[in-house]
């Protein structure tokens, strides 16, 4: 069974986040100048950046050990659009983690996960 996001972290990403869909289509090249393409995957990845600019002590535990758990991106988990409230399954981008403290038990994180 798939892992999911911590319910723990109530804050929701600050907007603006974005969210961006691609395509992993292989490019061959001829000589006289034709291209063959093909696409790696039958359907588009999206990705998801998010930002939290007040995130609470709470917050921040509970995402830094999920985090941990999933060994940065090396496992995928289960993951709710905020606004849509569609489920993804995604892994972390990043195998790094960069947390800001701005205020006494008051973090900013940047991250993004992309779908698998």
């Amino acid at each position: 069974m798939a892992s999911t996001w911590p319910s723990s972290i109530v804050e929701t990403p600050q907007f603006v986040w974005t969210q961006s869909r691609r395509w992993d289509a292989n490019r061959t090249p001829f000589e006289s100048g034709y291209v063959q393409t093909y696409s790696r995957w039958s359907t588009s990845k999206e990705t998801f950046n998010m930002n939290w600019n007040y995130l609470s002590a709470a917050g921040y535990t509970a995402l830094t050990t999920h985090w941990e758990e999933r060994k940065g991106g090396a496992n995928s988990f289960e993951w709710t659009h905020p606004v849509h409230a569609t489920t993804h399954t995604v892994r972390f981008v990043e195998d790094s983690l960069h947390v800001e403290m701005i205020a006494p038990l008051i973090y900013s994180v940047s991250l993004s996960v992309e779908e698998v």
